[in-house]
């Protein structure tokens, strides 16, 4: 029994259109250019940097400033407490679930007591000056 012969048949292959090409080339030389501009941008001095990339801005002052309130105290103050309390709370029903007759209370509570002397009622015969001492 006899092989068949094969037959082997090569094809040239079809080179890609020169436009194709063309436009490949110009395509690398475009993000060539781009990367290359983007390493000269960081080149750059910051301030100019950010002159070019960031807006400006600009804040205005002339604007006349409004008193609200002026408050006479009359006191001296040495020393001012701050705190803050965390309260918790919360009712519970013996028979009834908690999602249905339960409350929770979560309180944050700022005080603040202010220590000095009150120099409302300060008359001038309660002032006596000795030499450096008052």
């Amino acid at each position: 029994m006899a092989l068949p012969e094969m037959q082997t048949r090569y094809e040239p292959r079809k080179s890609h259109s020169p436009l194709l090409l063309i436009l490949v080339f110009c395509l690398g030389l475009l993000i060539g250019a781009g990367v290359l501009s983007l390493l000269a941008m960081k080149a750059v001095s910051g301030s100019l940097w950010s002159a070019l990339t960031t807006r400006s801005r600009t804040i205005d002052v002339s604007q006349p400033t409004v008193v609200n309130r002026i408050q006479q105290l009359q006191r001296l103050e040495t020393v001012i407490y701050t705190m803050d309390k965390v309260v918790m709370g919360k009712r519970e029903n013996s028979i009834l679930p908690d999602f249905l007759a339960g409350d929770k209370l979560l309180l944050l509570v700022h005080g603040q007591v202010i220590a000095g002397i009150d120099f409302a009622a300060l008359q001038a015969a309660g002032v006596k000056v000795d030499g450096k001492t008052v």
